[in-house]
């Protein structure tokens, strides 16, 4: 649990624009101060309008996670507003797919820079309130691609470092009474999977693995996973941070 004794209790999610994210605010909202983030005005607009169809509220706020000074901004804003962020969802969702030797050095960059170290932005950016709370719950979002699959060769390695990143992380604040839980998914779980960014090279015909590449890409399109399996997730968050018993 956060170490918070409040029953309600401050939480920012990232990547709420849908599925896992989405859930979660819309879950979390009826019992707690939820703030829901997403990169831009226009998909501030969309959250709104899904908010307002599920019959929830919640607060909205734009956080891209490639832009430390925006976290360091939204963090401190929350501070001042609510006096603490007892827990922090991240649900970021980026995945690169392509072969490794036609993926560009640009475009793995890419991949690290939203997925993990827009993580680690934000985690950076929360510990200090937490640890002078002395309390305080992260909650780390990834797939089981951190194990090795064939055409989600960075997607499966930034997962992979999500992992070990979560697993130093519990170990160092600890101490400071802050809980860091990493939850696994399948691959396929929420929208991700039908949002997937392609390796420019990838994807021509004249590439010696395109036929290889669509047939990876068909596979984990038809393995998209459905709307229960985000609401279960959800569940298991909403579990985490309201202190109960998740297996």
């Amino acid at each position: 649990m956060s170490g918070s004794s409040r029953d309600k209790q401050v939480v920012l999610i990232t990547g709420a624009s849908s599925g896992i994210g989405f859930e979660t605010a819309v879950l979390l909202s009826s019992r707690h101060k939820v703030i829901a983030t997403v990169r831009d005005q226009a998909h501030i607009r969309q959250l709104q309008e899904k908010m307002a169809e599920a019959g929830a509220s919640f607060d909205t706020e734009i956080l891209d996670v490639q832009d430390e000074g925006g976290i360091w901004a939204l963090t401190g804003l929350i501070r001042m507003k609510y006096g603490r962020i007892d827990a922090v969802v991240n649900t970021i969702g980026y995945g690169l797919a392509g072969p490794v030797e036609e993926t560009s050095c640009g475009e793995a960059i890419k991949q690290f820079d939203i997925h993990f170290f827009g993580i680690h932005r934000v985690v950076r950016a929360v510990l200090p309130l937490m640890r002078i709370q002395k309390s305080g719950l992260i909650i780390n979002l990834s797939s089981n691609l951190g194990k090795p699959v064939p055409m989600t060769g960075f997607w499966s390695a930034s997962q992979a470092a999500i992992q070990v990143y979560s697993e130093a992380l519990r170990e160092e604040v600890a101490p400071f009474g802050i809980t860091v839980h990493l939850i696994s998914q399948t691959a396929t779980t929420g929208t991700l999977a039908k949002k997937l960014e392609i390796a420019v090279n990838s994807f021509s015909e004249h590439s010696p693995y395109y036929p290889l590449t669509r047939k990876a890409l068909q596979s984990i399109r038809e393995l998209t996973g459905k709307d229960a399996a985000s609401t279960a997730l959800a569940a298991r968050i909403s579990a985490l941070i309201e202190g109960k018993t998740v297996r």
